[in-house]
């Protein structure tokens, strides 16, 4: 008879691990799935999450092949607000003079997103393009966003 109440209190407890375990799950996926209603996807919500207030999306634009000495090869990053306020963007800095963003300084209102594009101009040498470029921000949470353009520039 005692091995019957230690097998069914083992189920019992088998069985109660479980639930809890089924109902974290069901909080955890409930509470993404309002995360992504509130934000538009899961990368945005977890900026949000952890303190920032822009998201520089993609933080790597590959231009691809162009050709040596090209010049105006354009692309784009596009930049978020996922604040409750307006937050500027004051001006932009790139390892080289080879990149130029020219439609700075721009202001965004909460929740609105813009395309920042930008111009490169190829080296006269075939090479691997690869440059950081910063922009500033008046957000005490992000005064800076950084980027990467790459490419390769070839004959």
């Amino acid at each position: 008879m005692d091995s019957d109440l230690s097998t069914s209190a083992g189920k019992s407890f088998i069985k109660s691990v479980l639930l809890f375990f089924i109902g974290c799950v069901a909080v955890i996926v409930i509470g993404v799935a309002v995360l992504i209603m509130l934000y538009g996807s899961l990368d945005i919500a977890m900026a949000r999450l952890l303190g920032n207030e822009l998201v520089l999306v993609p933080d790597r634009v590959d231009l691809g092949k162009i050709a040596v000495g090209q010049t105006g090869a354009t692309s784009h990053f596009t930049i978020k607000n996922v604040s409750r306020r307006t937050i500027t963007l004051t001006g932009s800095r790139a390892d080289c003079g080879c990149v130029e963003v020219s439609s700075l300084p721009v202001s965004l209102s909460p929740r609105e997103q813009k395309e920042i594009a930008f111009t490169v101009e190829a080296p006269s040498e075939p090479t691997v393009i690869s440059q950081t470029l910063v922009f500033y921000t008046d957000s005490s949470a992000n005064p800076q966003l950084l980027g990467t353009v790459c490419g390769v520039a070839e004959n």
